[in-house]
């Protein structure tokens, strides 16, 4: 699921090693993940993806500048020094690819990390 993701919302780009990319999500207690996928140059997919259904993908574009905040609002959070976990569903989660790694971080949903709260409000997945 992840890599048709990548697949989608990623754009020929990406695989440059200064790339960033970012996916922020919520997967309910039924797997229904509601997400959204950016791209820095601003290319973003709202997703719904509910178990044995074909996935809702919505294609928009927001500024550079936009995408770049949200980053910014990441890097002012600390994520890449927050641990990685794995949580069971429901959770919610913010996933940054940056010079070719990946770094996750879950919260159970409705417990997130207070410094988190400012960015998963700013992305519009937050608000599907």
């Amino acid at each position: 699921m992840i890599a048709l993701l990548g697949a989608i919302a990623m754009p020929a780009f990406a695989d440059e090693p200064f790339a960033r990319e970012l996916d922020a999500y919520c997967v309910t207690a039924d797997g229904t993940r509601t997400g959204v996928a950016a791209s820095q140059d601003g290319a973003t997919n709202i997703y719904v993806w509910q178990p044995r259904a074909e996935p809702i993908i919505i294609r928009s574009v927001h500024s550079r500048r936009t995408v770049s905040q949200w980053h910014r609002l990441l890097d002012e959070a600390k994520l890449d020094a927050m641990p990685t976990s794995e949580v069971p569903a429901p959770y919610c989660a913010i996933e940054r690819t940056e010079r070719g790694r990946l770094h996750s971080v879950r919260w159970e949903l409705g417990a997130g990390p207070q410094s988190l709260a400012p960015i998963f409000g700013a992305i519009p997945a937050a608000k599907l």
